[in-house]
């Protein structure tokens, strides 16, 4: 279930080097990069043309941009875009972006592609700004002369811009991840199947997660608890006697829930349930079963 799922996390991380990727992965121009005018160094930079640096272009120091994951306490985990400014080291930089680019022989083996490296920008007293284009090497990929000047370079944080939320406070607290999606699209492709144990082992207690579809963007968290004992018991009676749900049905719904098998300390399968609308629930085997008004109601109250 969670893999059939769009994780936000998952994503999080691939944007790790964002202000964009290119500055380390295209090819770009060859020739010398424009000049942004006075007080342009800013975040980001990813927009501005390649090149080399132009004749007479006096650095004085060196912009990076990250986008970074922070927690913000009582607040959740944020995005935020990070500028960063070196002011030493610029010379064995400099070195590195005037070497020429490697050849390509015939036959050249090379290692899949990764996240690029985070962009940067040279600027000078007046604080105009040139995106240097990165020689490549064989696989074009920046050369590690390069990569090991800009690793070289002491960057000090000089502000820090919050832009979305990743993750919210009450998603941290209750252990509901805020990677989920609403599956509504996940019911075409569920099979319906007649009533089954929701789970193959009975499970000691189950996180129940309500949410709430925003239409765009993540679900926001109404409720969530832990079952155990007797009202789990309760619970998985009515669960695993509902009959086969129905895959035709395009009735919206407002609200659904994850139930997920709690076992060694994390998460296990989980079932994915419309509280309204068609009122399916999709099964860890991805199976569709069909919830009852009261099973929904149960659902509801227990979260």
């Amino acid at each position: 279930m969670r893999g059939r799922a769009i994780g936000w996390l998952v994503a999080a991380a691939l944007l790790t080097a964002a202000c964009g990727i290119g500055s380390g992965d295209s090819a770009g121009s060859t020739g010398p990069a424009p000049v942004s005018g006075p007080g342009s160094a800013r975040c980001p930079i990813d927009g501005l043309p390649e090149g080399t640096v132009p004749a007479g272009f006096a650095t004085a120091w060196v912009l990076r941009c990250n986008d970074v994951v922070r927690l913000v306490p009582g607040e959740g985990r944020w995005w935020f875009r990070v500028t960063e400014r070196a002011d030493t080291g610029i010379d064995r930089l400099l070195a590195a972006l005037s070497r020429p680019d490697e050849d390509s022989p015939p036959g050249t083996v090379c290692a899949a592609d990764g996240v690029g490296a985070s962009p940067i920008a040279l600027v000078d007293a007046a604080g105009r700004v040139v995106h240097p284009r990165l020689p490549r090497n064989a696989c074009n990929k920046p050369q590690q002369q390069v990569n090991d000047a800009i690793a070289a370079l002491r960057f000090r944080a000089v502000k820090a811009t919050r832009l979305h939320q990743e993750q919210s406070q009450q998603s941290i607290d209750t252990g509901c991840g805020q990677m989920w999606i609403d599956l509504n699209d996940e019911m075409l492709t569920g099979r319906p199947a007649a009533a089954r144990m929701m789970w193959p082992k009975v499970p000691a207690s189950v996180l129940i997660c309500l949410w709430q579809p925003q239409g765009a963007g993540q679900p926001r968290l109404l409720a969530a608890r832990t079952v155990a004992g007797t009202e789990l018991a309760g619970l998985l009676d009515r669960m695993d006697r509902l009959p086969a749900g129905k895959v035709a049905c395009t009735v919206p719904h407002h609200r659904f829930a994850l139930i997920e098998y709690l076992r060694h300390g994390g998460f296990d399968s989980a079932a994915y349930a419309e509280l309204d609308g068609c009122r399916r629930i999709l099964r860890p085997d991805h199976t569709l079963g069909q919830l009852d008004e009261a099973t929904a109601t149960l659902i509801t109250r227990l979260a």
